[in-house]
C-alpha cells in the first residue's frame, strides 16, 4: 500500500484530496491543526491517520513523513 502526506487536509481541497486517494487504496497520513476538529474526526473514521502539526513546526512535519 503507497502512503501519503496530505498537509491541510481538513481544508476544502484537502478532503477533496484525501478521499480521492483513500478510494484508490492510498495509506494517508493527514495533517492537521486541530486533530478534534469534526472534519478530521471525520478523515479518521474513513481511514486516515491523523497528524497534529501547524506548518511553521518543522519537527511535527518531518514526523509526518516519516513512516511508521
Amino acid at each position: 500500500m503507497k502512503t501519503i502526506v496530505v498537509v491541510g487536509a481538513t481544508g476544502l481541497q484537502g478532503r477533496a484530496v484525501t478521499a480521492h486517494l483513500l478510494a484508490d487504496d492510498w495509506r494517508i497520513r493527514a495533517v492537521t491543526r486541530d486533530p478534534n476538529a469534526p472534519a478530521a474526526r471525520t478523515l479518521s473514521q474513513a481511514g486516515a491517520q491523523l497528524l497534529s502539526a501547524e506548518m511553521d513546526d518543522v519537527a511535527a512535519r518531518d514526523t509526518a513523513e516519516q513512516d511508521r
